[in-house]
């Protein structure tokens, strides 16, 4: 389980970038488990979503590229990494 905090361009919609989160992590075999939503200043939105992720060397990294890649997040960061159980 990653917990990760993704910051949203003021102007993008945080529900459509969320939907392509959640399409750009597919191939991954990451799935999205939860996520939060919270507003910052100057129309900055912070999502906040939890994904289970696959047992392999350099999965965060890969997910956080992916993350960073999707049209409307200007930053992504690991909050907390755990292992499933």
């Amino acid at each position: 389980m990653a917990q990760f905090r993704v910051l949203v361009d003021p102007g993008a919609d945080p529900e459509e970038v969320a939907g392509k989160i959640q399409e750009s992590l597919k191939p991954l075999g990451v799935q999205l488990m939860d996520r939060g939503q919270a507003e910052l200043a100057f129309g900055i939105v912070a999502l906040t979503i939890l994904l289970s992720t696959p047992e392999e060397e350099g999965i965060t990294d890969k997910v956080e590229e992916a993350l960073s890649s999707v049209p409307g997040v200007s930053s992504v960061e690991l909050e907390t990494m755990s292992r499933g159980g």
